[in-house]
């Protein structure tokens, strides 16, 4: 990572935490301090881990032992973030930067138990255990809208803020059509470009059913690789959406009247050495397979 850093001329790397409701949380560093993170590690507030998904402080903050019933927690006292190189990617739509994710420890080194990457990779050596490995397909949904009105008002500074003045970004009911899909080329190409330059290309491109609803499905993917695949597509979408004034959303029921796009996951616990018997857009699962379609995102697809 560091080579490629310097070799590709990075002004700002950024790392990220995801949160137990599957939010990234990030600071942006510059090359140098970078390099630092990844020999000592870098400080991130637990403040994170102690917001609701409105980003509302849910816990008594400096009250000793309240609600979350870890002391290590009271106060907001800063964690660790512990960058994997292994996640590193250059994002195409940044100017000159990096993005990589991290797992987040105690300062006495303990692995924090609110971290879902260390939750996650600690359930696979349970797995490994057993002689088993696992296996994702993901299969995601989410509904693109225009953005009417760029500028904030200093009336839409409260919080929680008001929804933004949105406008559909297709039409719609047409399910699978090749005009409406060609229709949404300002959407798509640019999505499109983007996944495959940070090494996540879909599998196919499809038009759902509601306005600007569209579905993305990716090839098997194995343990850990599968839920940080997530985690970069939700950020690839709604980032590169918001830099062509288009709003992404994964949520199951977005406050307007159109069908709610559900996330899905395709599962499937494997003995060592074998390959998935299934795609991520198999109707009928094979024997074993544990398929999962949820209101929000699966364990996986949160982290």
């Amino acid at each position: 990572m560091v080579g490629r850093v310097r070799e590709l001329g990075l002004r700002t790397v950024r790392m990220v935490v995801v949160d137990q409701h599957g939010v990234p949380r990030t600071k942006f560093l510059s090359a140098p301090a970078a390099e630092a993170a990844l020999v000592r590690g870098l400080n991130f507030s637990s403040a994170i881990y102690q917001l609701d998904s409105g980003n509302t402080v849910f816990t008594g903050g400096f009250v000793a032992d309240a609600d979350l019933d870890m002391p290590e927690m009271t106060g907001f006292p800063d964690v660790v973030a512990v960058p994997d190189p292994s996640s590193f990617r250059v994002l195409p739509w940044a100017d000159r930067t990096g993005w990589i994710l991290c797992d987040t420890y105690f300062p006495s080194g303990l692995p924090n138990p609110l971290c879902g990457r260390g939750l996650l990779r600690r359930q696979l050596e349970v797995l490994g255990h057993e002689g088993l490995r696992y296996v994702a397909g993901l299969e995601v949904e989410f509904l693109v809208v225009r953005r009417d009105v760029q500028r904030i008002a200093l009336d839409d500074l409260g919080h929680p803020p008001p929804v933004p003045a949105v406008s559909a970004s297709a039409h719609g009911y047409q399910f699978l059509s090749e005009t409406r899909l060609d229709s949404a080329h300002a959407v798509l190409d640019p999505l499109r470009d983007a996944l495959w330059e940070v090494g996540l290309a879909p599998r196919t491109m499809e038009d759902e059913w509601g306005p600007g609803q569209f579905e993305f499905t990716f090839s098997p993917m194995e343990g850990l690789a599968a839920a940080d695949a997530m985690v970069l597509l939700r950020s690839t979408v709604k980032q590169v959406c918001a830099r062509h004034g288009f709003v992404a959303s994964f949520m199951s029921a977005p406050t307007c009247r159109t069908p709610s796009p559900p996330d899905g996951t395709c599962t499937a616990p494997s003995p060592p050495m074998r390959e998935p018997t299934s795609s991520p857009t198999s109707t009928a699962p094979p024997r074993g397979t544990a398929c999962t379609t949820s209101l929000g995102s699966s364990a996986t697809q949160r982290h």
